[in-house]
């Protein structure tokens, strides 16, 4: 009776902790859909507006706009970018480690490993899926260049021609969407990603 209670207590234990890593999940997931859908827009809005005709007004708005998108998701990207990373090194270990560790009853700890890899894989996937929007958006951002350049060569009057060289020197000073400064969203960040994780696997299965 006495080991049925403690197994009832560990058994309600665990579907806690399972339903509050949910919970974070599914909030933190909401926070990456609203990032990903503003970013897109941001991206859909600079397209769109390269076939106007006032294609340095819109430029400058479109900088402010980045900027302002910088600014308002560095914090949120920082703190999501490293929960999914220190999430996807612990099932990734898991993973590995449920398969090592074969006991009385190995298809459990096959089973469990499965769940693990699926949950690193869901991760990897969300950090791929903002890393390639936010470098699309940059690279949107990016383009409006060749106007500018088409532009300038054509733009006789002194003043304006200052202008259209300030906006480009502008957009050529802005950096990717970053984490507050700590690292760029770019492709070099998901190999980055993927670096550290083996690193800290490989420590993590040493010390097991």
């Amino acid at each position: 009776l006495k080991y049925s209670n403690e197994n009832i207590v560990y058994t309600w234990w665990i579907a806690g902790v399972l339903i509050q890593n949910i919970c974070i999940n599914i909030t933190v997931f909401i926070f990456f859909f609203v990032i990903l859908c503003l970013i897109h827009e941001f991206k859909r809005i600079v397209y769109l507006r390269r076939q106007k005709n006032n294609i340095l007004l819109y430029a400058i708005e479109c900088i402010e706009l980045f900027k302002t998108l910088q600014k308002g998701f560095g914090t949120t990207i920082l703190i999501t970018f490293s929960y999914y990373q220190i999430q996807n090194i612990f099932c990734t270990y898991m993973s590995i480690s449920s398969l090592m560790s074969m006991n009385e009853n190995p298809w459990q700890n096959i089973v469990l490993s499965v769940c693990y890899l699926t949950m690193s894989a869901y991760f990897m996937a969300m950090l791929y899926c903002i890393t390639m929007t936010a470098e699309e958006a940059y690279d949107a951002l990016q383009s409006l260049n060749t106007p500018l350049e088409k532009i300038l060569v054509h733009e006789n009057d002194f003043t304006q021609r200052e202008h259209i060289k300030e906006t480009m020197r502008k957009l050529e000073k802005i950096r990717p969407l970053n984490g507050n400064g700590y690292f760029n969203i770019t492709r070099e960040t998901l190999t980055s990603i993927v670096s550290t994780t083996v690193t800290y696997l490989i420590i993590l299965l040493q010390f097991r």
